[in-house]
């Protein structure tokens, strides 16, 4: 009831409508009561009812609100997240809500009185106890964390709450709280995870801001840069960077994270101790909730070692091409049919030939006499057998006889299949009669070897023992074990001044986890003197790093001391060599600065004083840096390079020059001088690129000859299967090109040919091949035609109809007759064209080349002028 609602009540009984009333006397309490009097009491039962009435309402009101806020309790306590429950002192549970249940997988009213140590783990029970330990003596404790079993044996991480309370009845009771925790206990173990994969991965990892800034790096960042990470933080990226890639390179990359949030790619950087290296990078973006840029993640590894390999593959093919052209042997390559690959300049000398191309000719074909014997040695060779044989004669092709020695290996493919056979042979007619005295000579030059045999030692520090060689007694002049030996053996036949060096060396190596050391020092032979000795030992270690092994092998250098002695007493002897030499011999410090330089650079820089200048500065400016390089890499290695490269005359003339270059070190092993002999190469190298072009080139009309068109068709071949397009190969064959040369000479035919191959390359396209295969025949390629049928016969066919009509038109030719004069003719001649359409998947090169020819030659017998497509199914 309101405040207002009361005072109504209260003020009813004055009423304007009513009149007052006054209070009875005595004599009215004794009588009956009079009518007013009757009237005003009803009026206040009415007034008190109303009041009751309206106090009921707000108690029912008061009850409702109470209900719907236990039932609004009921339900946050049964379905809250977190699992409640309370126990008694003695571990029971009493109470729990839903998700408590859910949790523990067992249904609530069977949770009851079930104690709650049942659903901890037997691992974590400890952890448990303690936590309920300090719960009773303080009345509350710091959340657990720990590992829970539900009914079915699921086990589940879960962080426990818990405070003392009192119940219902008083009694002291704990509230507890679950809540389970196993998705962030995994997501902890992910980021540990990942955390030690960054710290131990075996690529190097950077992460940048977006300017470039480092924000971490990884261990292997360190490795392979050679700096620390307090030495990368907060700097920019760019400091690893190189001169070898222009800002155009980096500008591209920065360009591909823009637009695709990943870079790939080869990055030349120089390490903290700048040497240049290469690193392959993988580079991706890290985005913002904006799009934008937040971090630049690199990942890169070390592939030096496998560029380096890359170009010694390179030059080892041209180093073997080399090899075998100009080898002081006969030898020969073929393939499985027995054709030939590649042939020195000795095989066509040693065998009567004329020098000639002979790739893809068979053996047979060019021997056709060849005995049998010997062909089933190729077969052998081809079946995976190495034969030889130190004497069998020959009959050459001109009827005369040599005696050879040979040796037949097979060589293999990529898949480790025999690609065919390589057959080296020796002339040794000359020297059969001396073969008893080189026998003779090959025994005792295998004594010689044995007898200069290193020293060989092998002690087990696990076991504590030692074992010394036949050739290590030997050496000190002892018969085997003639000494009482164990691992102090050494020490006792060791100079005594050198015992402590040794000693040194040796722990330092042990303790320093270091897996070889080296050390001189003298041993003791049998009658008395010393021997000076170089020790060389390998380091043997267990999983722990522990040395359990150390073997190695003494070498006997008292001569080689002797030696340097004598070499130092004879520097002036050749000095005397180096002033009368034809090279140009020169003497460099470690800076590149001239000490010495024989007269013979006069001729290359005149009168010119050189010592104290750079040796650099006369290098052509494009070949400077890389001979710099090498020259770095001398003076921190100690090996000598071998390179050629540009100088500049003093006239202005540039010179190609061939150097070799090795290193003079001081009595600690570093590089004090460099020795460089460099010959002038400008006129071999010329010739023998006058010398390539002409192996690959026909000389009358400068088109690429066989060779280099069975070379381009191969490539053609091969590019074909990855793409799928389509080649064709064009067989142009002249008509009557005999009446031509018969009715003007062959001064005019010669011309006629120029001509012809003018003609064709203005056909054809940049990509395409024209090619002089032999006498009038030409051969076209066309490479990456369309790979439908249709389309690509179209294609041919329009290249090869323009052909045809451009050898059609007349030939307007200037000859020269008996004499001095000369006369103009014109000429007019057809072709015959044959066409092979081919794809990377059909036949191989010889096959297409048949399949042109045949249709060149139908093309003539059916009346020539013509064009004709081989049919692939013919």
């Amino acid at each position: 009831m309101s405040t207002e609602e009361k005072k109504d009540a209260t003020e009813a009984p004055r009423s304007p409508a009513s009149a007052p009333v006054p209070e009875p006397g005595l004599a009215e309490l004794h009588g009956a009561p009079s009518p007013e009097s009757l009237q005003w009491t009803l009026h206040e039962l009415r007034v008190q009812r109303m009041a009751l009435d309206r106090q009921n309402e707000e108690l029912r009101r008061a009850q409702a609100e109470i209900e719907a806020s236990r039932e609004q309790y009921r339900q946050l306590y049964d379905l809250a997240p977190a699992g409640y429950l309370t126990l008694s002192r003695q571990g029971l549970i009493r109470k729990a809500n839903l998700t408590c249940a859910s949790l523990l997988g067992v249904p609530r009213d069977l949770l009851i009185d079930q104690p709650f140590a049942r659903f901890i783990l037997n691992d974590d029970q400890v952890i448990y106890y303690l936590y309920r330990k300090r719960l009773l003596a303080a009345g509350e404790s710091p959340a657990c964390e720990l590992r829970m079993v539900k009914q079915g044996g699921d086990t589940f991480w879960a962080r426990v709450d818990a405070t003392s309370a009192r119940d219902d009845a008083d009694a002291a009771v704990f509230r507890v709280m679950i809540s389970d925790i196993s998705d962030r206990k995994q997501s902890e173990v992910r980021l540990q995870l990942a955390a030690c994969v960054f710290s131990h991965a075996r690529e190097g990892i950077m992460i940048t801001a977006a300017d470039g800034t480092i924000v971490e790096v990884n261990r292997a960042f360190t490795r392979i840069t050679g700096y620390s990470r307090e030495e990368a933080m907060a700097r920019n990226s760019r400091f690893l960077a190189s001169e070898r890639q222009d800002k155009a390179f980096y500008a591209a990359r920065r360009r591909a994270l823009n637009e695709d949030g990943y870079w790939s790619g080869e990055v030349w950087n120089r390490r903290k101790n700048g040497e240049l290296y290469v690193e392959m990078q993988t580079v991706s973006t890290v985005p913002d909730v904006q799009g934008k840029i937040r971090q630049v993640v690199t990942l890169f590894s070390d592939i030096t070692t496998i560029k380096q390999a890359e170009e010694a593959l390179a030059a080892s093919e041209e180093q073997r091409r080399l090899f075998i052209e100009y080898a002081p042997a006969g030898l020969a390559m073929f393939d499985r049919d027995m054709r030939y690959l590649y042939a020195s300049n000795r095989w066509f000398a040693d065998h009567g030939l004329e020098k000639r191309d002979l790739q893809g000719l068979s053996h047979y074909d060019v021997f056709p006499e060849l005995p049998e014997e010997w062909k089933e040695a190729h077969r052998r060779g081809l079946a995976g057998e190495e034969l030889r044989s130190e004497g069998d004669r020959f009959e050459r092709l001109d009827g005369s006889v040599k005696w050879v020695r040979w040796e037949i290996h097979p060589w293999y493919d990529a898949q480790r299949s025999v690609g065919g056979i390589v057959i080296f042979t020796e002339d040794i007619t000359a020297n059969k009669q001396a073969e008893a005295a080189l026998r003779a000579s090959e025994e005792r030059l295998s004594l010689v070897l044995r007898g200069t045999r290193d020293a060989f030692w092998d002690w087990d520090l696990g076991r504590g023992e030692v074992y010394y060689s036949p050739r290590w007694w030997d050496m000190l002049g002892y018969v085997d074990d003639e000494l009482v030996f164990d691992t102090k053996l050494w020490q006792r036949l060791t100079h005594p001044d050198d015992v402590q060096r040794v000693r040194q060396v040796f722990g330092a190596a042990l303790a320093d986890g270091a897996d070889s050391c080296k050390v001189e020092f003298r041993l003791r032979h049998r009658d008395g003197h010393y021997l000076h000795t170089i020790c060389r030992a390998m380091i043997l270690r267990d999983e722990n790093g522990k040395a359990i092994r150390v073997a190695g092998a003494n070498t006997d250098i008292t001569v080689r001391r002797q030696t340097e002695d004598a070499l130092r007493e004879q520097e002036a002897f050749f000095r005397l060599i180096a002033e009368n030499l034809e090279g140009f011999l020169a003497v460099l410090d470690v800076d590149g600065r001239r000490i010495y330089n024989n007269p013979s650079y006069a001729r290359l820089v005149g009168d010119r004083k050189l010592p104290g200048t750079s040796s650099f500065a006369d290098i052509h400016a494009d070949d400077r840096e890389r001979v710099m390089q090498s020259f770095r890499d001398t003076v921190a290695t100690g090996v000598g390079q071998h390179l050629e490269y540009r100088f500049v005359t003093s006239d202005g003339r540039v010179r190609v020059m061939e150097s070799r270059g090795g290193a003079i070190k001081d009595s600690e092993g570093r590089t004090k001088r460099v020795v460089v002999l460099s010959h002038d190469v400008t006129e071999r190298r010329e010739a023998e690129e006058r010398i390539r072009h002409l192996a690959f080139h026909d000389t009358l009309t400068q088109l690429p000859n066989r060779l280099t068109l069975l070379d381009r068709l191969r490539q053609t071949l091969a590019a074909s299967k990855r793409t799928g397009c389509q080649g064709a190969l064009m067989f142009v064959d002249l008509d009557e090109f005999k009446a031509m040369n018969d009715t003007y000479g062959h001064e005019a035919g010669d011309l006629l040919l120029i001509e012809v191959a003018h003609r064709l390359k203005a056909c054809v396209r940049e990509m395409d091949t024209v090619a002089r295969f032999a006498g009038d025949e030409f051969v076209v390629m066309l490479s990456a035609l369309d790979s439908g049928s249709a389309q690509s016969t179209s294609q041919a066919r329009i290249v090869a109809e323009k052909i045809r009509l451009s050898l059609s038109q007349p030939y307007r030719l200037s000859i020269r007759d008996e004499g001095t004069a000369t006369r103009a003719i014109e000429h007019r001649c057809t072709v015959s064209v044959g066409v092979a359409l081919f794809t990377g998947h059909e036949g191989d090169a010889d096959d297409i080349l048949q399949r042109a020819d045949a249709a060149m030659y139908d093309a003539k017998e059916a009346g020539r002028n013509l064009i004709r497509f081989h049919d692939r199914l013919a």
